[in-house]
């Protein structure tokens, strides 16, 4: 089952320990990934992310970009699917540094037991890194998408400096880790729930790219996208 839940606004990283507040994420998260006004950024979310949240929780998720899938768009094929990393570095969204600590990190943490506990610090960080720059990644797909002539080294004003302080990148989140605490009711009240009010001050998004982006690339992402909501 789902034993860790990874979650980004634009202000927060949120890393909560599924298990401890499985029964609080239903209540908390689900009409907030029903809401259609309100856009999840996922990647590679069919095969795994949108069933698990609907097998474990309940959750349905409607209005998703996945990065991925608008990779895949962008350069022009479904039959290759870049790695998260690999798409952070061609669209040059996150310090050099900070991916080859991601890679690293997912090679030993990728295929762990995350239903252990307590989690390591190093996996909370893989996890955390999971989803800390999908919301800058999708803004940059966006802007690549509706304009395919677009050079990379227009787009600095979705990526963050090299010389940002990412050593780490969960200093926002501190206060909502607390993998020793046996009960994890810390963690229940402050993950699951504050992550649901961050979300809620997301910015509403429509369902479909603007009028004025609709090139075909774009359009495929969309529909592309649209299609893991059904799964």
């Amino acid at each position: 089952g789902c034993a860790a839940l990874q979650i980004e606004t634009r202000s927060r990283t949120y890393v909560v320990d599924a298990i401890a507040t499985h029964d609080a994420i239903p209540t908390a998260l689900a009409p907030i990934f029903a809401d259609e006004s309100v856009l999840k950024v996922f990647h590679a979310c069919e095969s795994v992310d949108v069933p698990a949240l609907h097998r474990d929780f309940g959750i349905f998720v409607c209005n998703l970009f996945d990065t991925q899938l608008a990779a895949a768009a962008w350069l022009g094929t479904t039959k290759r699917r870049l790695s998260l990393v690999e798409t952070l570095r061609r669209l040059r969204v996150a310090p050099a540094a900070v991916l080859d600590r991601h890679a690293a990190l997912k090679a030993t943490h990728q295929r762990r037991d995350w239903l252990a506990r307590p989690l390591e610090w190093d996996a909370v960080e893989y996890g955390a890194l999971d989803a800390r720059f999908l919301l800058p990644l999708k803004d940059a797909l966006l802007a690549v998408l509706a304009s395919p002539t677009r050079r990379l080294d227009d787009l600095s004003e979705y990526c963050l400096d090299d010389d940002d302080d990412d050593d780490d990148v969960l200093d926002d989140a501190e206060d909502v880790l607390d993998w020793g605490d046996d009960d994890g009711a810390g963690l229940q009240q402050h993950g699951a729930r504050s992550a649901a009010a961050a979300l809620e001050e997301q910015t509403a998004h429509p369902g479909g790219p603007p009028a004025d982006e609709e090139s075909d690339a774009l359009r495929q992402a969309w529909c592309l996208s649209h299609r893991a909501c059904l799964k």
